[in-house]
């Protein structure tokens, strides 16, 4: 061994590298596939839609008023299941003329089927879209500063 043999850094394999190099480009290779195959899937699915009316009755809060019929209701507390019939939901609501309750008939996937207003002398009246009218916070803020 001569002076200048110390001097050089011991050789490496560079195989052993280069192979690393490869599982790592496969990695992203596959990471990249999986996600365009999830994009593509999201927006080729068929997506249940329902109304926007229906969402805004299914997610009626404790506390909220809502303009139903024309009369403004307060909700009592969220839908709940009836027992009876579990493709039907009950939300519990105040009014001037009284108590009342909103029965949601649901299909199979969830979404409203038809709505009913049952009120304090025990009639039922449809509820349709155009008589539905969630009120904003602004309205609830007023309503309890009388």
């Amino acid at each position: 061994m001569n002076r200048y043999d110390r001097d050089l850094p011991a050789t490496r394999d560079i195989s052993s590298d280069v192979n690393q190099s490869e599982k790592n480009m496969q990695t992203v290779r596959e990471t990249i596939k999986a996600f365009f195959t999830l994009v593509h899937r999201w927006f080729h699915v068929d997506r249940i839609r329902i109304s926007p009316v229906e969402g805004r009755l299914l997610s009626l809060q404790r506390g909220q008023y809502i303009l139903l019929r024309q009369q403004i209701y307060v909700v009592f507390g969220p839908a709940a299941e009836n027992s009876a019939s579990k493709y039907e939901v009950t939300i519990h609501l105040d009014g001037d003329e009284g108590p009342a309750q909103l029965n949601i008939q649901r299909t199979v996937d969830g979404s409203a089927l038809s709505a009913r207003l049952l009120n304090r002398q025990g009639r039922l009246q449809d509820v349709f879209d155009d008589d539905v009218q969630v009120l904003n916070e602004s309205y609830s803020f007023a309503a309890n500063q009388v």
